[in-house]
């Protein structure tokens, strides 16, 4: 990531915000090691709920309603998020028993690695232009 900024002559170093880029990748770890996720079916909807402690909640709700806007144009799915009180709800609406077998397949922690967006994302962050 450094290389790419400093290899880069348009690089602006007044908004580098390699900070931002380290609470992100804090807010990922926090969701992978300190939730826990429950996934329920309703119809066509598959609906994850993702809970944690008081110090994992935040970024459950930053990681959940950033990454549903990216995974709904990564899919073609429907992705709605809410905010709950000790974490994050995210549905999804699939079109087909395929794709529904396939959600729950992969479950919430691999629903949030679909995409190629992330090396990017990285890039955007440590820029520190929004992503989002």
């Amino acid at each position: 990531m450094v290389a790419v900024l400093r290899d880069d002559p348009a690089t602006d170093w007044e908004r580098v915000d390699i900070q931002a880029l380290r609470d992100h990748l804090v807010d990922m770890d926090n969701v992978t090691t300190g939730s826990a996720v429950v996934a329920d079916e309703d119809g066509a909807n598959v609906i994850f709920t993702i809970t944690g402690d008081a110090d994992v909640v935040a970024s459950i709700q930053n990681m959940v309603t950033a990454h549903s806007p990216m995974l709904a144009s990564e899919t073609g799915w429907s992705v709605d998020s809410a905010l709950i009180p000790y974490g994050a709800k995210m549905t999804i609406t699939v079109t087909d028993d395929a794709e529904r077998r396939q959600l729950l397949s992969l479950g919430f922690y691999g629903v949030m690695t679909i995409g190629a967006h992330h090396q990017g994302h990285h890039l955007m962050i440590a820029m520190g232009r929004s992503p989002h």
